[in-house]
């Protein structure tokens, strides 16, 4: 079985599409174990919105037009989601910024979709999130209540100000390509 059934096994739908589990457990013998509950958090670095565009560069590479079209659907069930959703933090891995960056990356290579309604929207939201008074500017909210000034990249500052730079230009940035964006 390749990777892309086994994580498409993986999926349990809601009435917005695709949704994994946070994690897949193994017993003692190295056997896996039945999946948690599906998370429907919105974030970069797990849930449905990081699946849709590692899909889609499976797709590209292995030039499988099924596999393009399911990671369209990922997509739209997280365009779908981010309109209920109020992000916890603004930066790039977890927060407002990554999945802004996953719809820039779609609304330029699927521009039947949502994605570029949801990019504008998301850029609107996270630029009313930059504080004046904050020392970045921008902070990490983490539930329940606790709130980091960064510089980080993932977690930062840093990768806030990248995704507007990204978002504010029309080449796509070099620094995109480590993190999977096609």
């Amino acid at each position: 079985m390749n990777l892309t059934k086994w994580l498409r096994g993986l999926d349990t739908p809601d009435e917005h599409g695709p949704l994994w589990p946070v994690g897949v457990g193994l017993d003692a013998d190295l056997y896996e174990l039945p999946a948690a509950s599906p998370s429907a958090q919105i974030a970069w670095c797990y849930g449905a919105a990081g699946m849709a565009p590692a899909f889609a560069v499976a797709a590209e590479a292995l030039g499988d037009a099924e596999l393009r079209e399911y990671s369209v659907r990922v997509a739209e069930g997280v365009w779908s989601r981010v309109r209920r959703h109020d992000f916890f933090s603004a930066t790039l891995c977890h927060g407002m910024a990554g999945v802004l960056l996953i719809a820039l990356d779609f609304a330029e290579r699927e521009p039947y979709s949502m994605a570029a309604d949801v990019a504008s929207e998301l850029l609107g939201k996270l630029l009313a999130r930059a504080d004046e008074q904050a020392p970045l500017i921008f902070r990490d909210h983490e539930p329940p209540d606790a709130s980091v000034d960064q510089p980080a990249f993932l977690t930062g500052t840093a990768g806030v100000a990248a995704t507007l730079s990204a978002a504010a230009s029309s080449e796509r940035p070099r620094w995109l390509a480590p993190f999977l964006f096609r």
